[in-house]
């Protein structure tokens, strides 16, 4: 998966404050900074591609003052570590383990010592060990999103974790994940009181990503109504999650292709008290459209711009950054149109769905 073509999975950061306008200036002072970091330690990485955007006329980057800092930043933290052998590894520790009691004349040895020798073994082999090289790809947009190529909370985290052992607090500011609690809380909606919505008799105890995904589900089908600027259509991978406390069966049902090919089975697994979790939507925004998969955390899988493969191969770093930004300003929207309903009357959301479920 690249920033660069093709699908990208991505999860959304927001500043809470604006970022420095030193941030590209840091990156490059951390790139390029004196001495080499210890293997474990992550480093910024604009190497290869992974860059801030060099000037025009420029083939690769050569040194830091080959930048134009108020470029778009597009980078990487990079993780390395040593790639040894595991057999080779255990073959060294039991022959120094055998060595070691026959010097000391016991039958066995202590965990200190195998500690040791371990760590020994570890350092002998270090020198011929391949390393192994992992990382995080980010982009700052220019409305102030971090893009992270991530497909999961966990991996976000770790990311921000990183990202500011390396930047200045000063410079980078507090990074929140923008998930559906987050956006809730922009719009002056507290997430945490929400009453989850019940579409059949189980008792639900879900959060509102998932109402608000299953809520998506049903406006793509004409069951409730979103904003006229935006069209909806569920063509890909449903996934259902059991959200009740009592019912019975599989706890997660996945369906490979969605509306309407699949629409008895989601009637069948709303009723019986599963929603929504994951969804492959086609959205069209004004006069742009995109292919996605969004969660209930809010992380973004599969994204593409829907055009031609002519059209793809013309699209750049730049074109690309702005289709992201965009589709989340959609999802925002439509989530702020699923918040403003919930707001005015929940029951009749409710009743809506419902009625969309069994008829």
């Amino acid at each position: 998966m690249s920033l660069h073509k093709g699908s990208v999975n991505f999860s959304v950061l927001r500043p809470n404050t604006t970022i420095s306008t030193s941030f590209a200036e840091d990156l490059i002072g951390e790139a390029y900074k004196d001495g080499n970091p210890s293997i474990e330690a992550p480093v910024i990485d604009l190497s290869s591609g992974i860059s801030l955007i060099p000037p025009s006329n420029m083939e690769t980057p050569v040194s830091k003052d080959d930048f134009l800092c108020e470029s778009l930043p597009f980078f990487a933290i990079r993780k390395r570590e040593l790639k040894i052998d595991s057999s080779l590894f255990r073959e060294t520790v039991a022959r120094a383990v055998e060595e070691k009691k026959k010097t000391m004349n016991v039958d066995d040895i202590n965990g200190k010592i195998l500690k040791e020798i371990r760590a020994a073994a570890k350092d002998k082999l270090a020198a011929n060990a391949a390393i192994k090289t992992s990382g995080t790809r980010a982009a700052y947009s220019p409305t102030g999103f971090f893009f992270v190529e991530s497909s999961s909370v966990k991996k976000t985290f770790s990311f921000i974790e990183e990202l500011s052992s390396l930047v200045p607090m000063n410079v980078l500011g507090q990074l929140n994940i923008v998930d559906f609690q987050y956006i809730a809380a922009s719009m002056r909606f507290n997430a945490s009181e929400y009453v989850p919505m019940r579409f059949s008799e189980h008792e639900t105890t879900t959060g509102i990503g998932e109402d608000f995904l299953t809520w998506l589900l049903v406006a793509s089908a004409g069951g409730v109504t979103i904003p006229q600027d935006i069209q909806l259509s569920i063509p890909g991978a449903i996934e259902m999650t059991d959200c009740s406390t009592s019912s019975a069966g599989a706890k997660i049902i996945s369906m490979k292709e969605g509306l309407p090919y699949a629409g008895n089975e989601i009637h069948t697994c709303l009723l019986s008290g599963k929603k929504v979790s994951s969804l492959e939507m086609a959205v069209q925004i004004g006069q742009a459209a995109f292919e996605a998969t969004v969660d209930t955390d809010f992380c973004i899988k599969k994204f593409k711009i829907a055009q031609g493969d002519e059209a793809e191969n013309e699209e750049t770093f730049t074109d690309r950054i702005v289709a992201m930004d965009n589709f989340v300003k959609g999802m925002v929207k439509l989530f702020g149109a699923f918040i403003e309903t919930v707001k005015v009357d929940q029951a009749s959301v409710e009743t809506l769905i419902k009625t969309w479920i069994t008829k």
